[in-house]
């Protein structure tokens, strides 16, 4: 929430937030964070949609980063029944988050250049973004 506010409250990263025509955008907000005595940054970036009025939440993607590693974390779908992907270099960490959210949702872990390939694939935006 803290990244978050501080995104909004940057004229430059709240200029990006701007919806399109259609209602649709991008929010970004860098984060910093200590979790267990780890350091992680990153930023999150949520696409989001007009619908009867009210903005919906359509994706989350994470660039999460820690020392010299890296991972990304995508969220789509309700909920209730979550499409979850997870790319990382680090096999042991691809089996553990697949045992530990396996049951909430599909999940697909992969390696990291499958994460990067599927978001230049994926063309939500990126040309606009760019």
């Amino acid at each position: 929430m803290k990244a978050a506010g501080r995104a909004m409250s940057d004229p430059r990263l709240a200029a990006m937030h701007k919806p399109e025509a259609d209602g649709s955008g991008w929010v970004c907000a860098p984060f910093e964070l200590e979790y267990g005595g780890t350091e992680f940054r990153g930023f999150i970036r949520i696409w989001y949609y007009s619908k009867g009025g009210a903005r919906v939440a359509g994706r989350m993607s994470a660039d999460i980063r820690c020392g010299d590693s890296r991972r990304l974390l995508e969220l789509r779908g309700p909920r209730s029944r979550p499409d979850i992907a997870y790319y990382s270099d680090d096999q042991r960490e691809l089996s553990t988050f697949e045992l530990e959210f396996g049951g909430k949702g599909t999940v697909r872990v992969e390696g990291l250049e499958r994460g990067y390939c599927g978001e230049l694939a994926s063309g939500n935006g990126l040309d606009a973004d760019a």
